[in-house]
């Protein structure tokens, strides 16, 4: 993970550790989408209570020590559909192509004015490019 991120996740689960979930995830709404709206607002503030404290802070532990794996993508030999977006504020669309370029069989398809969550922002063509890739 990116190293300058990692005091703010620290924060976040020593906050929800002490009882203050709402507060620790907080700052994150909407910093996974181009354009947030009050539906997106509340899809994510929904989804972030059914994690639930715990899971949180799970996730965030797991996130911060996962090793990088980019010198392994060439290992991949599965067709792979990376989706992306030039305006994602979490995962650079430089990571991306990264990515893109490691794996031998890739498809990158990548949107402009979409954030982290394309599945959210931009549910219909994220489904008919999904539906495409698998051949449904």
């Amino acid at each position: 993970p990116s190293h300058d991120i990692i005091p703010g996740r620290l924060e976040a689960i020593a906050l929800a550790e002490q009882g203050e979930f709402e507060r620790a995830i907080r700052p994150s709404f909407c910093s996974s989408y181009f354009s947030c709206t009050p539906e997106l607002l509340r899809i994510e503030e929904n989804m972030a209570l059914e994690t639930g404290a715990l899971n949180f802070v799970n996730q965030q532990k797991i996130i911060m020590s996962r090793p990088s794996y980019i010198s392994r993508l060439s290992n991949i030999s599965m067709e792979t559909l990376i989706i992306s977006s030039k305006d994602d504020a979490i995962f650079s669309v430089e990571d991306s192509i990264e990515i893109f370029r490691g794996i031998r069989r890739s498809k990158l398809i990548c949107f402009s004015e979409t954030g982290h969550l394309p599945t959210l922002e931009r549910p219909s063509e994220t489904k008919v490019i999904i539906e495409n890739f698998l051949k449904l």
